[in-house]
């Protein structure tokens, strides 16, 4: 009995001691599994934590280029008032000059009647009464009349030669005016590509969830400067020192604009719908039958992206009467 109660007691223990072993053994595999998952989240956390300080950085980045922006376009708006400031002084000039020529011209007539008056008071007198001096007096005539005609023709020549100056300087002030727009408009356009390749940039490092929040207002200004560029182009000479580049210009930032995801519609000479989402300015045309309507000029041109309108466009709509 003694024994049979040792040998029980021995199994009993042996039992014992395998379920705690086996017990011992999982808990062990599930901390090293915990562990393995706090490793992992932790990894997760220090990623995340980098693309954060880098999204900063580039966001930092981003805000000074549109400062720069912002100084440049002030300095251009500067240059421009300068500009209009030659341009008005030319133009009172002009004016000056033409009261001028207008009085020479007064002064001038005032002398041709006041020179026929007295040839015609000389005839007058030599009707009236003549003598052995009427040949002495009609050569005296002849020689005021002739006389009369040189100063006219001599201030003629004198006025038309002045106006050929007046016409010669208002077009070399023009076509500095251009050529000093063209070269401000190439460096614009040069710092629009930069921004527009810093936004190409930071979108491929966003992730898709954050792409959908985009903040567009850098690229509709860039779409506005488009339009005033090719407005200008439109205007000026074909022989124009500096067109055909800054031409080539406009193309290359119209490509990025698109490489970006962004579209500019173009409206120009498209029949106006009253459906269309814009913002129209209508004027009368006498070349139009009545109730044609026609997109005549883009003031604010309707931009999509990725096939979605971001901003409606405000245009100028000429109307048959």
């Amino acid at each position: 009995m003694k024994y049979l109660v040792i040998i029980l007691t021995i199994i009993i223990g042996g039992v014992v001691n395998i379920h705690a072993q086996a017990d011992t053994s999982s808990l062990k595999d599930q901390l090293q599994k915990l562990s393995s998952e706090i490793q992992a989240v932790q990894y997760s956390s220090d990623s995340l934590k980098m693309k954060m300080e880098q999204l900063v950085s580039k966001d930092e980045t981003l805000q000074r280029s549109v400062n720069n922006v912002a100084n440049i376009n002030s300095l251009l708006q500067t240059k421009i008032d300068s500009l209009s400031q030659k341009v008005e002084k030319s133009e009172l000039d002009i004016v000056g000059l033409d009261q001028q020529l207008n009085s020479q011209k007064e002064a001038l007539s005032g002398e041709i009647s006041e020179t026929r008056e007295t040839t015609n008071q000389s005839i007058s007198a030599l009707d009236d009464a003549l003598s052995k001096n009427t040949l002495y007096w009609i050569i005296a005539v002849l020689a005021v009349g002739l006389l009369s005609i040189l100063a006219f023709l001599f201030l003629r020549r004198k006025v038309t030669d002045n106006q050929s100056s007046i016409n010669e300087s208002l077009a070399n002030t023009r076509k500095e005016l251009e050529q000093e727009a063209i070269r401000l408009d190439e460096k614009l356009i040069g710092v629009m590509e930069t921004q527009l390749k810093v936004i190409q940039e930071e979108r491929k490092a966003q992730p898709e969830s954050q792409q959908e929040e985009q903040d567009h207002s850098l690229a509709l200004k860039v779409a506005d400067e488009i339009v005033r560029i090719e407005k200008n182009i439109s205007r000026m000479d074909e022989g124009t020192k500096g067109l055909k580049q800054l031409s080539k210009a406009v193309g290359r930032i119209r490509d990025n604009f698109a490489a970006n995801g962004y579209e500019m519609v173009d409206m120009i000479g498209k029949p106006f719908d009253d459906g269309m989402k814009v913002t129209a300015n209508f004027r009368p045309d006498d070349s139009l039958e009545p109730g044609v309507k026609i997109i005549t000029r883009i003031i604010k041109p309707q931009v999509n992206y990725k096939g979605e309108m971001i901003q409606s466009a405000q245009v100028e709509v000429s109307q048959g009467d």
